[in-house]
């Protein structure tokens, strides 16, 4: 097993790495096994610090990069570390976990300046490292107007995103977005110039305007959207499935009291001659026997393929034990 060819065991451990097997257990199999978990676990290391004392020891291992003359400024700032290797390989930088690190630390404003300006510094004149997806505190996304994919997450609603307003983003093509207010995200999403492939918004508690606003800010490219929906806006879904041809896969996170036949129908009116479409439901309040006739109708038809929530799967795969119907369910690859 320890002889598998590189490329192989490269795959063989990437599968593994993505259901969250502790790839560090196989680091003393060989030399071979150890560079290849090293340069895997490395592309996102900010992945697995989920506490404080784990996001200090990964400062401490990025510090070591740094060159003698900033380290021995670090020490001079209360700043302890240990020796390690390895940031050629990644592929992500989180300077809002560094930031947050330090804060945690009891780090001064000043002092927490001085050493993000050295991490980026590290990283930009690093020849070997080639970051990919690099998280900014405080929505500096001017500077990154090159970006094809854009993540935008607060823990809470606020006034700041008026920044996205002017924002060019015309490479845009994956978009999601967190408690992040309406208008400024319907404002950048027209600024996408057509480019943008996926949308996902998760704005809890969004009413009808908003959800109305968000729904007719989506461009007509759009291959994957994920949203809520709610029931008074679903003649805004409809220009929104007639204008976006290319939709291949609709998530809906929540969805209120909705006429499931006049959804289906609008379904299939507005989506002529294309493949089916796969549904997703995260959350849905009313939903019981009297679909599955409408569901196996439109599966039958080609208009949509099906796919409920995890939760709604137990209970439906109980009910196709029961009543044997449910025989084709298909899982949105989100």
């Amino acid at each position: 097993m320890s002889k598998l060819n590189g490329e192989v065991l490269y795959l063989i451990l990437k599968e593994l790495n993505k259901i969250e097997k502790p790839l560090y257990t196989y680091l003393l199999i060989n030399k071979s096994w150890c560079e290849i978990i090293i340069s895997t676990l490395w592309k996102n290391p900010w992945k697995y610090t989920n506490f404080y004392h784990e996001e200090k020891l990964l400062l401490e291992v990025i510090i070591l990069h740094l060159s003698n003359e900033t380290r021995n400024k670090l020490v001079m700032l209360g700043f302890d570390f240990s020796l390690f290797n390895n940031i050629s390989f990644c592929k992500h930088l989180d300077l809002i976990a560094i930031e947050h690190t330090n804060s945690m630390a009891g780090a001064k404003i000043y002092e927490i300046d001085f050493f993000m300006n050295e991490i980026i510094r590290l990283f930009v004149n690093d020849e070997n490292t080639n970051i990919t997806h690099l998280y900014i505190p405080n929505c500096q996304i001017h500077l990154i107007p090159e970006a094809k994919r854009l993540e935008l997450a607060s823990d809470f609603y606020n006034e700041k995103w008026h920044c996205l307003e002017n924002l060019s983003t015309h490479f845009l093509q994956i978009l999601r977005a967190r408690r992040v207010s309406i208008k400024p995200l319907a404002r950048l999403i027209e600024n996408t110039s057509g480019y943008l492939t996926e949308f996902t918004i998760n704005n809890e508690g969004d009413n009808t305007l908003n959800n109305r606003i968000i729904i007719q800010a989506i461009c007509k490219n759009l291959k994957y959207l994920k949203l809520s929906l709610r029931s008074a806006n679903i003649l805004e879904l409809e220009k929104l499935l007639i204008n976006c041809q290319y939709l291949e896969g609709l998530y809906i996170l929540k969805i209120d009291a909705i006429d499931w036949g006049n959804l289906f129908e609008i379904l299939a009116k507005s989506s002529p001659n294309r493949h089916p479409m796969l549904l997703h439901f995260i959350q849905i309040l009313q939903f019981g026997l009297e679909h599955k006739n409408l569901i196996e109708k439109y599966k039958e038809e080609g208009i949509v393929k099906f796919s409920p929530t995890i939760f709604l799967m137990k209970i439906l795969m109980g009910l196709k034990e029961k009543y044997n119907y449910l025989y084709m369910l298909n899982f949105f690859p989100y």
